[in-house]
């Protein structure tokens, strides 16, 4: 049993020594850090203390026995002691493609057979490079085969790139000999070497930034001794590839290693070696301590991408025996390019004739003879795609049609074919326009080519068909000059007949569909000529619109607007459905069902509302549709042509509404739709109205403020001092500002039943028929925004509690709450409805001015007065409140006025020895009360000396003093109805004592 031994080891990368595993499954060679690729799986591994696998894909390697160390630190594959999979074969890794000309190279075939170097003849001979010199090794007579090359200490060895090999660069040697520190400088490339060896430390490069250097060799026991070996150091994992067979020995034994790249080897023993990295041996493996192998995936998978599963194979569907076709060949890999792919296809006509000429390839090709085949041998250059020239023989009358086909020479299950070709005697150019419109006609020319002869002319029979390019079927066939033309190759062809002059011919070609297609042109007289159209990309003329709300109204002048017809609220959703149309008006099928689909946007262009004074104008208002394109993902939702999408629109009014093509390039070739009608869609409408009250905030006014403290009498009106008022703003679904809610599209207009006034639990009756009847005064301030006020149409008044018993109130603060539910004529709504100003909370209803929000239950009392027949008599006026155990005198009430003496009534009578008795009623100067006091005063007695009494009655209706207010349900007035309804009385009293003896006044004159 072979042993190998790697002790304080690190390769950063992948270092793998397998035995016999295939280039073409490289990725599976090196799966993980570290694995054993014997055929009967027979590796064993062995770990010392501080010894570890780095980024390992998993704890479980391809072993056939992993043994770990015990009592260590570390665990062995770092999360865990690694384990072996017993089971598992790794693929083994052939380096192909090698040309057997080559003089001295051998390499393991498929079949696993290894073959001996052999001493080359024509090598360029010795090469010896002096002490800290440095030298270049390039080709000579167009070979790169050398003998001997030594590198002597310090020496550098450099290469020049050259094309030679399948990898690209190549250079052969039977032996080298690198010395202490010498360094080598490779390009990327094969090197094959017999046999190598080194003396001291050593530095490997690799040139450039991408490609893989590989030293290949059968090079027996490699001994690696003491020193510092930097190999690729600076380098990627995909740069470097050391590949040793023929049961040779590396053996690091005292140095230490530093690589980055990928190693493998066929039968290696590795003993007592510093290196860190990943490694695999044929079946003993010992990792001994300080050994760290860092695993990196990057350098399999670029250095082996995966093999192609197929080739595309591009070539024109006719040709002609007088000129050539162009055949593109590229290497896939689920269906992508594969840019590394490097192996030998086959390329067939299956008809045994034809010839092929490689036209872009840096391969090797082979095959330039009639027999319709030729192999190509792909090279890293092709970067996976050749283009090939094939000439085919004149196939006589009719022609012929054959496949090429293209599969891997030593696996005819990767292959790709092109489809059908057809060859004729001749050829026809076929030129059309490469951007036409369906429904609209085009001219097509035919010119007839080589094989046609010099006096091609005159009335000839041709046959005609179009080929679906994209998408690949279709359902409505093209014409030509009016006549239907098969829609493709396989279909019987339509013949008629066309003229040409000097070679020359044009049809007239039309299309009722959209797509990629191309024509074919076919004269079978004699021997055939046949010629196709370049790709003719053929778009829709227009599309149609149609939904709800679309048009708004139709009249004798088109689309109009009205206010009737279907509301869309803004941002709401709303379906439309477009169709693609021709010229002509026919649906176009085949529009959005291209390879990569079309799609229609559905775009604002204009505002046709609002109009008039105070309509919002400019690109604000323009609005956007929302969800503009409809991406097509399957089938045609409706029919086929006809798309269907939910849209919306962030403005009101009506919009001029276009439809287009959503890339505005037609399957990135055509352009736009040439015609886009404007089709007139809504009216849209706000989603809702935002409210907010206006500044200042709406106020009444206290009916007496003279006082200390502002109050007003119940049933005594008061008035706003600040009307209410509110800013509406509409607003879109989304919530943003509908701008073009103004002018003519302005519809908040409310009704008096729009106001409802509510108070506080347990406050009196609110009167506010007069408010309530009065229309709120509804404005629009332009861009969305607008105003609602409101009146309170000559006064409120709290009203006094009427019945039998009477009831008197109590002082109470009023709050005060008006409701106002906003709705526009389109029933678009605050959507907190109703919209509050105030509360019925007492203290935070409707503001009062100056706190005013004090109500009293008053009433005005005269009061009896008693005085001398011979002066005046001031009769005592007192407003009074019910302070909730009794009337009171009102001190706040410095306002109350009787104002003048006609609201006075007297009523008079004769008292004791007098025959007659009179006197007038007058007011004091001001007549306004002081702290809720006042007089009536009584003119002396006539004649002079009578006396008698005067029943003064102040009159409160609103005919008089206008107080009502301050009536009362008095006793004197007749049956107590609870009605507050009579006005206060009280008597004068002159010349009569208050008891039954004659009273002497002290004014009385003697």
């Amino acid at each position: 049993m072979r042993n190998k031994f790697i002790d304080n080891s690190w390769i950063f990368g992948l270092i793998c020594l397998l035995s016999q595993n295939t280039m073409a499954g490289g990725t599976l060679t090196f799966p993980g850090g570290a694995q054993s690729a014997d055929d009967n799986i027979n590796g064993k591994l062995t770990f010392e203390c501080g010894a570890q696998l780095i980024n390992n894909p998993s704890t479980v390697l391809f072993y056939q026995t992993v043994t770990n160390p015990k009592g260590c630190a570390e665990l062995t594959c770092q999360s865990a002691n690694c384990t072996a999979n017993s089971t598992t074969a790794i693929p083994t890794l052939y380096i192909i493609g090698t040309p057997a000309s080559w003089n001295f190279q051998s390499t393991p075939n498929n079949s696993g057979t290894q073959m001996a170097y052999e001493n080359s003849n024509n090598a360029a001979g010795n090469i010896t490079v002096a002490a800290n010199g440095t030298t270049t090794l390039s080709t000579v007579s167009g070979s790169a085969d050398y003998n001997t090359v030594t590198l002597n200490s310090g020496s550098t060895l450099n290469f020049t790139a050259n094309a030679l090999g399948p990898n690209g660069t190549q250079f052969r040697f039977s032996s080298l000999v690198v010395g202490n520190n010498a360094t080598i400088n490779l390009q990327p490339g094969d090197y094959w070497v017999k046999a190598i060896t080194f003396s001291g430390s050593s530095t490997i490069t690799v040139q450039g930034a991408s490609g893989t250097a590989r030293i290949i060799s059968p090079s027996g026991n490699i001994l690696i001794p003491q020193g510092t070996h930097n190999w690729n150091v600076n380098g990627t994992a995909c740069q470097f590839l050391w590949y040793q067979y023929d049961n040779s020995l590396m053996d690091f034994t005292g140095s230490t290693a530093n690589i980055v790249g990928l190693i493998y080897g066929d039968g290696q023993t590795l003993s007592n070696t510093t290196v860190k990295g990943s490694v695999t041996g044929g079946d003993v493996i010992s990792f001994k301590a300080g050994t760290q192998i860092t695993y990196d995936p990057t350098g399999p998978q670029c250095m082996f991408p995966p093999n192609p599963n197929a080739f595309q194979v591009v070539a024109p569907t006719t040709m002609s025996s007088c000129q050539n076709a162009t055949v593109t060949v590229t290497a896939q890999t689920s269906g992508s390019i594969n840019p590394s792919y490097t192996g030998t296809v086959t390329l067939d006509t299956g008809t045994g004739k034809g010839s092929w000429i490689s036209t872009t390839g840096h391969g090797t090709f082979a095959g330039n003879n009639p027999n319709g085949q030729a192999t190509y041998q792909f090279v890293a250059g092709d970067s996976g795609v050749a283009t090939f020239q094939l000439s085919y023989p004149a196939p006589g009358p009719g022609g012929i049609s054959f496949d090429i086909d293209v599969y891997q020479t030593n696996n005819a299950n990767i292959s790709g074919t092109s489809g059908n070709v057809t060859a004729t005697q001749g050829t026809f150019s076929v030129v059309a326009g490469s951007t036409e419109v369906a429904g609209t006609s085009f001219p097509v020319t035919i010119t007839a080519g080589c094989g046609t002869g010099a006096n091609y002319t005159g009335s000839k029979t041709i046959q005609f068909y179009t080929t679906y390019q994209d998408p690949v079927s279709g359902t409505v066939n093209a014409t030509i000059n009016g006549t239907t033309v098969a829609n493709s190759g396989t279909a019987t062809p339509t013949t008629q007949t066309v003229v040409f002059t000097n070679k020359v011919a044009t049809v007239t070609m039309n299309y009722q569909d959209a797509g990629k297609l191309s024509l074919t042109a076919t004269d079978t007289a004699g021997g055939e000529v046949s010629g196709t159209s370049n790709s003719i990309y053929i778009k829709p003329d227009h599309f149609d619109i149609t939904g709800a709300g679309i048009p708004g109204t139709s009249s004798a002048n088109g689309a109009v607007f009205t206010q009737s017809g279907t509301l869309i609220k803004a941002g709401d959703p709303f379906a439309a459905t477009i169709t693609p149309r021709s010229s002509t008006g026919a649906i176009t099928p085949n529009y959005g069902l291209e390879s990569t689909r079309e799609s229609v946007k559905l775009a604002s262009q204009t505002v046709a509302l609002p109009t008039g004074s105070g309509a919002c104008s400019g690109s604000p208002c323009n609005g956007s549709l929302n969800n503009g394109a409809i991406a097509i993902v399957t089938t045609p939702i409706l029919a086929a042509g006809q798309f269907s999408g939910t849209f919306s629109y962030d403005e009101v009014g009506s919009i001029n509404a276009v439809a287009t093509i959503a890339s505005g390039n037609y399957m990135g070739a055509a352009g736009d739709v040439p015609n886009k009608p404007v089709v007139l869609m809504g009216r849209f409408i706000p989603d809702h109205f935002d409210v907010v009250a206006s500044s200042p905030a709406a106020s009444f006014n206290p009916a007496i403020s003279s006082g200390a403290t502002p109050f007003t009498y119940l049933e005594q009106p008061f008035l706003y001092s600040v009307k209410p008022q509110f800013t509406a703003t509409a607003r879109a679904k989304a919530g943003t500002t509908t701008q073009n809610y103004s002018g003519s599209l302005w519809k908040l207009t409310l009704l008096p039943s729009s106001q409802t006034y509510a108070v506080a639990t347990g406050q009196p009756t609110l009167n506010s028929a007069l408010a309530v009847a009065t229309t709120p005064t509804c404005v629009s301030t332009g861009y969305g925004f607008g105003t609602c006020t409101f009146s309170d149409g000559g006064g409120f008044k709290f009203m006094k509690k009427t019945g039998y018993p009477l009831t008197f109130i109590a002082p109470f603060q009023a709050a005060i709450q008006l409701q106002v539910t906003v709705v526009d004529t389109d029933t678009v709504a605050y959507t907190n409805n109703p919209f509050l100003f105030g509360t019925i909370n007492p203290g935070s209803g409707i503001a009062f001015v100056s706190n005013g929000n004090t109500f009293y239950q008053g009433r005005l009392f005269v009061q009896n007065a008693q005085g001398s027949e011979l002066s005046t008599l001031n009769v005592p006026v007192i407003a009074q409140y019910y302070n909730g155990t009794g009337f009171v005198t009102n001190v706040n009430d410095n306002t109350t006025n009787i104002n003048s003496a006609n609201n006075i009534t007297l009523t008079t009578k004769a008292l004791g020895n007098s025959a007659s008795f009179s006197t007038t009623a007058t007011l004091p100067s001001p007549s306004a009360f002081v702290n809720g006091m006042s007089n009536i005063i009584l003119s002396q007695p006539t004649p002079s000396g009578a006396t008698g009494l005067a029943n003064v009655q102040v009159n409160l209706g609103s005919a008089k003093a206008n107080m009502p207010w301050l009536q009362h349900n008095w006793p004197y007035a007749g049956p107590m109805d609870g009605v507050y309804d009579d006005d206060p009385m009280g008597t004068g009293t002159f010349g009569i004592s208050k008891g039954t003896k004659p009273y002497i006044f002290q004014q009385e004159k003697y």
